[in-house]
């Protein structure tokens, strides 16, 4: 699930048995020489990580750091585990994040956040940027739809030759769900996501006109060239089950470019310069291709930046520019 537990298992095969029992994401760890303690990285969704050291058994573990200290000095929102059904009656688990003082009966507009991959998933990690979206009023939410890690491998395989298909059908189930609770308004959606989240955005807006607006970060807009550019070409011919030449109507069926005259949601478009996984292109294709029919779309290219975004004041440039696309498109006016 979201969490992320210690395991051990004796080098020669055996038992596989868990050592960690609180909830959280344990990060990277290390043991010492003698191998009767290790030291890991914790972290959960109201705290960034730190590193502690603890006995094998985890029996009183010790925090050595304290690296955002200053985050005492904010209120946090609060996060929560929230479950739905998608199609074929299929388990689905996600992440909501609700807007700072929460109050319930209320209505909220909703960020859809979709993660990368597909393989991989949204864990209880403290997310930053998710922060400053619920200090604004919003609420988040990050589901792991078929296709993510850690519900098994079967779970994982899931959505194999159907990238768009059932996996995009769990996620807008998770829209319904929060709606249904009475947390967000059906009037004010919104929807962005990085790398396969990107494309995952992309292809959202060819399938739906239900969200007011978009940002699509580092995103894949047609699977067939995208084979040819960028460094993972294996990804594709493990997802869609072949070559591009060979399966060349899967790769066409899945491409948002193959359904861009549907596209009428104003979409923000992020990308790095200098991206070698999700190289520029994809993203300048499908920018061509909305402003060749009179979408709004606005393209933003980061100078430098890889496939994630690195640089201090491009991090600071980039949740400023996405707070503001997003206010306004549902109306929303703050002071200056």
């Amino acid at each position: 699930g979201v969490h992320t537990r210690l395991f051990r298992v004796p080098a020669a095969g055996g038992r596989v048995a868990q050592v960690s029992q609180s909830e959280g994401a344990f990060g990277p760890f290390d043991l010492s020489r003698d191998g009767t303690r290790i030291a890991y990285l914790l972290s959960d969704s109201r705290k960034p990580a730190d590193v502690w050291v603890a006995p094998l058994s985890l029996a009183g573990a010790r925090q050595l750091t304290h690296a955002n200290r200053q985050l005492e000095e904010f209120a946090v929102a609060g996060t929560e585990v929230i479950r739905w059904k998608g199609p074929d009656n299929f388990d689905v688990e996600g992440l909501l994040v609700k807007p700072l003082g929460y109050q319930a009966g209320q209505r909220y507009p909703l960020i859809l956040q979709i993660h990368g991959g597909p393989y991989g998933k949204f864990g209880a990690t403290f997310n930053s940027r998710d922060q400053i979206f619920a200090a604004h009023g919003y609420a988040v939410l990050m589901p792991n739809p078929r296709g993510s890690t850690g519900y098994g491998h079967a779970f994982t395989l899931a959505n194999i030759g159907d990238w768009g298909g059932k996996d995009f059908q769990d996620i807008q189930a998770g829209v319904d769900a929060v709606i249904a609770r009475g947390i967000a308004d059906a009037d004010k959606l919104v929807v962005m996501g990085g790398s396969y989240g990107g494309f995952m955005t992309f292809w959202t807006i060819t399938q739906t006109t239900r969200f007011k607006a978009a940002i699509g970060h580092a995103g894949i807009s047609d699977w067939y060239s995208f084979h040819g550019q960028s460094d993972i070409p294996g990804l594709m011919e493990f997802g869609f089950t072949g070559m591009p030449w060979k399966a060349t109507e899967i790769y066409r069926k899945y491409s948002p470019q193959t359904y861009v005259d549907r596209v009428a949601t104003p979409l923000l478009i992020t990308h790095g310069e200098q991206d070698r996984r999700v190289p520029i292109a994809q993203a300048e294709e499908y920018y061509r291709a909305l402003k060749k029919r009179g979408v709004e779309v606005v393209f933003v290219r980061y100078p430098r930046e890889g496939h994630g975004i690195q640089e201090p004041n491009h991090q600071i440039d980039l949740v400023g520019r996405q707070l503001k696309w997003f206010d306004s498109h549902l109306g929303i006016q703050r002071p200056q």
